[in-house]
């Protein structure tokens, strides 16, 4: 990938590749990109890359495999089920995302951001929030 590309995500953000990894124009935000995955010993693809812009996408902090497989065939990526498993696991060995194992049986996928949070689980819609709660990070 060569030059800058920029994507605007459904918030209006602003997501610039120049070569050298994502970068959020927005301060603060917490992006991964081709130099971490450098770092880790990967190379950069495309299907890695696509799977972490999924990863860092706001409202995607908790995907299946399979969420993210669809998700990426819906946009007309031809990335298999089975190469998102492999780069997840990839990503997983090499300190890049978290793997959790909550009811229902399926894990899911989140980046790590290196800060510790607890995980709240609807068990009706699925649904998980992150949160901190200093009584309970005392009893951990």
């Amino acid at each position: 990938m060569e030059g800058k590309v920029q994507v605007a995500d459904e918030q209006g953000h602003i997501i610039t590749y120049n070569g050298n990894g994502w970068v959020s124009e927005i301060p603060g935000e917490f992006r991964v990109g081709s130099k971490e995955l450098k770092q880790a010993g990967l190379k950069v693809t495309l299907p890695r890359i696509k799977i972490l812009n999924m990863l860092q996408h706001p409202g995607n902090t908790h995907l299946t495999a399979d969420d993210i497989h669809q998700s990426l065939a819906d946009s007309g990526e031809e990335i298999g089920l089975a190469t998102v498993y492999r780069v997840l696991t990839q990503f997983e060995t090499a300190g890049l995302v978290k793997r959790h194992h909550f009811e229902g049986g399926q894990s899911v996928f989140e980046l790590d951001q290196g800060a510790h949070h607890d995980h709240i689980l609807c068990l009706e819609c699925g649904r998980i929030e992150e949160f901190c709660d200093e009584e309970i990070e005392r009893r951990q």
